[in-house]
């Protein structure tokens, strides 16, 4: 791993110094980003009943879910994805997704056509 040096510190941290300067050793870890949560529904194709789920790749849940790894979803494979919102925390994700297990039909209609469905982003 590289070493990057900077001016800062007490002494005990010092590695070597050049006139009045401490130098020491930063370590420079790899940037790991914040995972990202998704609402997620998938449509049957059988009989366009809706599942509601979150997930940190909805493409690739739905794959799980047509590859019947799912005991829930297995018996009405085909799947589609119909609709992906992107939520802020696991916590959010899963408020929203007990939200969502509770709606309507029609509520779920009007979700999968409004302002906050990004599944084109997934297809």
């Amino acid at each position: 791993m590289p070493q990057q040096y900077c001016w800062d510190g007490p002494p005990h941290n010092t590695v070597g110094t050049h006139r009045n300067v401490r130098l020491f050793h930063v370590i420079v870890l790899p940037f790991k980003p914040n995972p990202m949560f998704y609402i997620y529904i998938i449509q049957s194709e059988i009989d366009n009943s809706f599942y509601k789920g979150y997930s940190e790749n909805p493409a690739q849940r739905l794959i799980q879910h047509n590859n019947k790894e799912s005991h829930y979803t297995s018996s009405k494979v085909p799947w589609r994805l119909v609709y992906v919102e992107l939520m802020s925390s696991k916590r959010e994700a899963l408020i929203r997704e007990r939200n969502l297990k509770k709606a309507t039909r029609e509520r779920l209609r009007a979700l999968i056509a409004g302002p906050k469905n990004i599944v084109g982003q997934f297809l």
